[in-house]
């Protein structure tokens, strides 16, 4: 999945969490295994990177299995617990990985909703960010 590799290229790893990142390099499959490990994902948990890391890394690897209702169970978590991202990008691109999902899934109504919410967060963003552009792109398709 390009966004996947995109974001770990350009933001130095943050899609890393306890060791394990999806890369090129790693099946789909290998990192849900590994990320499935039990984790503490109350927030606020004792972990350096948070819970969310985790719980997201876990999100994109089901979005790039193509298991649209896994992955938006796994971005869910993050946008019921807010608190634990405080400023992490990981929290507005929730929003996006929940419209991702959702298409996935075939939800159209709750894909828009998913995709305007991370488009409304980002509306004072540059215009030439490549993650805002394909995002707005997606939704455009949407509608």
């Amino acid at each position: 999945m390009a966004l996947i590799d995109d974001r770990l290229e350009h933001d130095g790893g943050a899609g890393k969490s306890r060791g394990v990142s999806w890369t090129p390099r790693n099946s789909v499959h290998e990192t849900l295994r590994l990320s499935t490990k039990p984790v503490h994902e109350t927030p606020g948990a004792n972990q350096p990177e948070g819970p969310h890391v985790t719980i997201h890394t876990r999100g994109e690897a089901y979005l790039a299995a193509k298991r649209g209702a896994e992955a938006a169970a796994e971005f869910q978590k993050i946008l019921d617990h807010r608190g634990i991202v405080a400023t992490d990008p990981v929290g507005a691109l929730a929003h996006l990985q929940s419209g991702r999902a959702f298409v996935l899934s075939g939800d159209k109504a709750k894909a828009k909703t998913a995709y305007q919410d991370f488009l409304t967060l980002w509306k004072d963003a540059d215009a030439d960010i490549p993650i805002y552009q394909q995002a707005k792109a997606e939704y455009a398709k949407l509608r």
